[in-house]
């Protein structure tokens, strides 16, 4: 068992990490937008056609808004652990938890 110390995150793999958690509301709620959009067509016909490309932008603009915000945590806790000490994590070793 060793205790480890996070002083630094790299910008690019807190992003692929937000990316990766994010995967599944990105799709649901695209699937939410063209549902909408359906029901829309079907009630409005083509004109509802029209909120296609604003629903769409919404949705990139909301996925840029909070990599953005998780580059700005990152970078603030890099800056944070350099000056107060990072995050701890305690590292239980496979081969002396089988021994044990």
């Amino acid at each position: 068992m060793k205790q480890i110390e996070i002083k630094k995150l790299t910008v690019g793999s807190a992003i692929k990490a937000t990316i990766y958690l994010m995967f599944i509301p990105i799709i649901i709620m695209l699937l939410v937008v063209a549902f909408v959009v359906l029901i829309g067509i079907v009630q409005e016909g083509a004109a509802a056609l029209i909120a296609l490309p604003i629903m769409l932008f919404g949705s990139v603009l909301y996925i840029g808004i909070y990599i953005g915000i998780v580059a700005l945590i990152t970078l603030i806790y890099n800056w944070l652990a350099g000056k107060f000490g990072g995050l701890v994590i305690t590292v239980h070793d496979k081969d002396s938890i089988e021994g044990s």
